[in-house]
């Protein structure tokens, strides 16, 4: 049974420009695709969601463990910095879409303007191995775009590590 994602209309004002190559694809001015282009790559909007705070947990934080991610929509619902120390003041908002080999992921942490692309993706013990392959909105997909994150799924959560293992942000799964 799959999931039906809740609905979000999110309004954005821009003072944009916009070009078009020989091929007829347009580009805009954040470097992403428009009109079709972008339709074709995600529907997910950038912004979407509720904003969640960065809190601090004493460390370690629990080891990634991977797991079978169902096919779903996952909403950020905890973000955590395991640390002693004072944690930045930070927060983040972001969707998942899993369906087959493929996720769409819209993320939008403070201090950036965030991004929403569509990947490949394979699974690996508790690697998340992501392969880009278009962008809607953001830096277009390089080869920096290629990365292995690691992840555990609890119930209907998965848990995405940053690569040394301090801040953890969790998805929670949309019914």
């Amino acid at each position: 049974m799959r999931a039906l994602a809740p609905f979000a209309l999110t309004v954005t004002l821009c003072a944009c420009s916009s070009s078009t190559s020989s091929s007829g694809t347009q580009s805009g001015s954040d470097g992403g695709p428009q009109g079709d282009a972008a339709a074709a790559c995600s529907s997910l909007q950038l912004g979407a969601g509720t904003i969640i705070p960065l809190l601090r947990a004493p460390p370690p934080a629990p080891t990634p463990r991977g797991g079978t991610i169902p096919d779903g929509t996952y909403e950020v619902s905890r973000y955590t910095f395991y640390s002693t120390g004072t944690i930045p003041g930070k927060s983040q908002r972001g969707t998942l879409r899993f369906t087959g080999n493929e996720v769409e992921w819209s993320s939008l942490p403070d201090g950036s303007a965030g991004f929403v692309r569509k990947y490949t993706y394979s699974i690996s013990g508790s690697s998340l191995a992501l392969q880009c392959v278009c962008t809607q909105k953001g830096p277009e997909c390089g080869p920096s775009d290629s990365k292995s994150i690691t992840f555990s799924v609890t119930g209907s959560d998965i848990s995405l590590y940053d690569s040394v293992q301090v801040e953890v942000t969790q998805y929670t799964r949309q019914l």
